[in-house]
């Protein structure tokens, strides 16, 4: 089984542990998700290295709810949302790309063990899910909404 990452925008108001596990059970897999496949944990990996500023939001948050297989299901506020979402915009998809590093994913046992291979697929596919990232995130703070992520 390998691990995936799912990412909504809810409401704020909308993040107790009864909320949170009701709308997961209604939209896992729906079509309000940006679904990361197991490129997430290159992403995760990644967004730190560019300077003390970056961190990921990935995998930052207040855990909620009930465990979904790797833990419940982690939020972060509008707020955060939105510093996220100034640190993302801060880092186009060019310089994320020319950072983008097949020996530091394989030195650092960044999952899934496929960066050995150094395939330019791979790399297209991690650098096209940070634009998708940075896009749901910006439609995100736009609707003054908070981020949940849940690892499936």
């Amino acid at each position: 089984m390998s691990m995936t990452m799912q990412i909504f925008a809810v409401p704020e108001d909308q993040l107790s542990a009864e909320q949170v596990n009701s709308f997961l059970r209604k939209n896992l897999y729906g079509e309000n998700a940006l679904e990361l496949e197991k490129e997430w944990a290159a992403l995760d990996h990644m967004l730190p290295n560019f300077g003390k500023s970056a961190y990921s939001a990935l995998r930052s948050g207040i855990p909620i709810g009930d465990d979904w297989g790797y833990g419940p299901a982690l939020a972060i506020n509008s707020n955060e949302a939105k510093a996220f979402l100034e640190q993302v915009q801060a880092i186009s998809k060019d310089e994320f790309a020319q950072n983008f590093s097949f020996d530091d994913l394989a030195q650092n046992d960044v999952y899934p063990p496929i960066w050995d291979r150094k395939d330019p697929d791979d790399k297209h596919f991690v650098v096209e899910t940070y634009q998708q990232l940075r896009e749901f995130t910006k439609e995100a703070v736009d609707n003054g909404q908070a981020l949940l992520t849940v690892i499936l």
